[in-house]
């Protein structure tokens, strides 16, 4: 008999969305009908089974999901958006997870540069059965949201229209 192993990963993009308050995406809510029909799973979606892990099928129990905010018109700290989870399983529909409300904060991508910055605070509303945590979400530090996804298969992002106007919004996903 075979052993479960876990094969953490490196950080992947789960979504961007270059205006989040003006070009937003809705397609997963504007399609109620279509959006949840079986198999219905886009090709981005982060695959929980098979992903960054060298070839071999990963078996993730967990994954965890950062959030950055640009503006290229200057300071990101105190930009916000919302970044809605859904997840999927073979031959089965795509349904919510979470809706998370980001702020962004101080913390660079790039050094000198404020224009690109993490998200520091993270508000989860969870439709999840399996736990959903917020790590270390504080004036000017990375916040991060940690699921467990047993029963996943399928995770996939989009940023809702609320939030800051020009803001470019990706969120980042690793599996463990």
């Amino acid at each position: 008999m075979g052993t479960l192993t876990t094969r953490p990963t490196g950080w992947t993009i789960l979504y961007q969305n270059v205006n989040v308050a003006g070009a937003e995406d809705t397609s997963y809510l504007d399609a109620p009908t279509t959006a949840f029909t079986i198999n219905g799973i886009d090709s981005d979606a982060f695959d929980t089974l098979k992903n960054n892990a060298g070839g071999k099928n990963s078996y993730y129990n967990n994954i965890e999901i950062i959030v950055s905010h640009g503006n290229g018109t200057g300071d990101a700290d105190a930009t916000t958006s919302v970044l809605e989870l859904y997840g999927a399983n073979d031959s089965g529909p795509r349904y919510p997870i979470a809706s998370i409300a980001c702020t962004g904060g101080k913390a660079e991508l790039v050094a000198s540069t404020d224009d690109n910055t993490w998200v520091d605070t993270m508000v989860v509303t969870s439709y999840h059965s399996k736990t959903i945590t917020v790590v270390d979400s504080a004036t000017d530090r990375i916040a991060r949201v940690v699921l467990d996804i047993t029963g996943i298969r399928y995770i996939e992002g989009l940023f809702t229209g609320s939030g800051s106007t020009s803001v470019i919004t990706t969120a980042y996903v690793r599996g463990f």
